[in-house]
C-alpha cells in the first residue's frame, strides 16, 4: 500500500487536519516521532478512516492529528 509521510516543522500541534489521501483504505501510523518512547508529548493517531471528501487533488481525505516538531509515516492498509 501507499505510504504517506508528514512532517510539522513547526512548535505548533494541529487537531484534525485534513489532508488527501490517493487510496481509499484505511491508513495506520507505522511511525510517529512524537511516540513519548521517543521523548516526545504524544500526539498520536489510531487508524484513520477515509472520508469521501475530495481534497488536494485526491477523491478522499482522512483527518489527523499532527504533532508539534514531529514526523510521522502513514500506510494504507
Amino acid at each position: 500500500g501507499e505510504v504517506l509521510i508528514l512532517l510539522n516543522l513547526t512548535p505548533t500541534a494541529h487537531a484534525s487536519y485534513r489532508i488527501g489521501v490517493p487510496e481509499d483504505k484505511v491508513y495506520t501510523e507505522i511511525f510517529n516521532s512524537d511516540d513519548p518512547k521517543y521523548w516526545g508529548s504524544g500526539v498520536k493517531n489510531e487508524d484513520l478512516e477515509p472520508a469521501k471528501i475530495q481534497w488536494q487533488g485526491h477523491n478522499q481525505s482522512i483527518l489527523i492529528n499532527v504533532p508539534p516538531l514531529a514526523g510521522i509515516i502513514l500506510k494504507a492498509k
